[in-house]
C-alpha cells in the first residue's frame, strides 16, 4: 500500500474528504458505493459493484441478447467490462475518460452508427452499462439495449 502524501481530518459528522486528485484518478464520482474493510490498524475503502455481484445473470443477459441481436453485447460496472459476447473483452478497464461511456455513465443514452449505450439504473444512482457493437444500428437496437438495462437496474435494487 503507498501513501499519497494527503493527511486529512475526521469532520464532527464522523466524514473523511477524499482529495480530488485521488477521487479523479480512480474515476470515483458523487454517489459512488464504497465498502470499507478493517486490517488490524487500517481502513480500507474500495470501489464497491453491484454489477459484478449479479456477473451470472449478467453473462445470461448477454448470451440471450447475442441470439437476438447480432454484435458485441457488452455490460459494464462503472469501471469493467463484467459481461460480453466478445470473451476477450470480459474483466478488461474501462478507461473514465472515454466519451461515450462518460456519457453514458452521467446518464445519457448512446446512440451511434455503430454503438448503443444505455446507462443502468437503480435507486437513483447509475451503476454501469449495457451496449452493443455492430454495423447499421437502429432505434430498435436502442430499445433492446434499454430494456436490458432497466431489467438489470431492477434486479439490482
Amino acid at each position: 500500500m503507498k501513501g499519497i502524501g494527503a493527511i486529512r481530518r475526521i469532520d464532527n459528522l464522523g466524514r473523511i474528504a477524499v482529495p480530488k486528485e485521488l477521487r479523479r484518478n480512480l474515476c470515483i464520482g458523487t454517489g459512488e458505493p464504497l465498502e470499507i474493510f478493517v486490517d488490524r490498524e487500517k481502513v480500507v475503502f474500495k470501489k464497491y459493484s453491484p454489477v459484478l455481484e449479479i456477473k451470472n445473470i449478467a453473462s445470461k443477459f448477454v448470451h440471450v441478447l447475442h441470439e437476438i441481436l447480432p454484435g458485441n453485447i457488452f455490460i459494464t460496472d462503472r469501471d469493467h467490462v463484467v459481461a460480453s459476447s466478445d470473451p476477450g473483452q470480459i474483466g478488461k478497464k474501462i478507461d473514465c475518460i472515454d466519451y461515450n461511456i462518460t456519457k453514458a455513465l452521467e446518464g445519457e443514452d448512446i446512440l451511434e452508427s455503430r454503438r448503443a449505450i444505455s446507462p443502468i439504473r437503480a435507486d437513483g444512482y447509475i451503476l454501469g452499462t449495457v451496449g452493443l457493437q455492430r454495423d447499421n444500428l437502429d432505434l430498435t437496437a436502442l430499445k433492446i439495449i434499454k430494456v436490458t438495462a432497466s431489467i438489470i437496474g431492477k434486479q439490482l435494487e
